[in-house]
């Protein structure tokens, strides 16, 4: 029986946002837009490692999120 799961690493709010700089509200956003992968389980949410880090590999810079600005830091 093959699991996909096996060896996948998945990260909280907090440890997602030091291992990327994004704030918690820009990574709900990227989370909303399909742009990481992230599970919820009951009131907690996990963020897929490994999507976090292509993401930061294609986008190396603050990315520019939709409906996103400095209005609404």
């Amino acid at each position: 029986m093959s699991n996909d799961n096996v060896g996948q690493e998945w990260v909280g709010y907090q440890a997602a946002e030091r291992l990327s700089g994004l704030s918690r509200s820009a990574l709900r956003r990227l989370i909303r837009n399909g742009q990481l992968r992230a599970a919820k389980i009951g009131r907690v949410t996990r963020i897929e490692k490994r999507s976090l880090e292509a993401f930061m590999e294609h986008h190396p810079t603050q990315p520019q999120l939709p409906g996103f600005d400095d209005a609404d830091q």
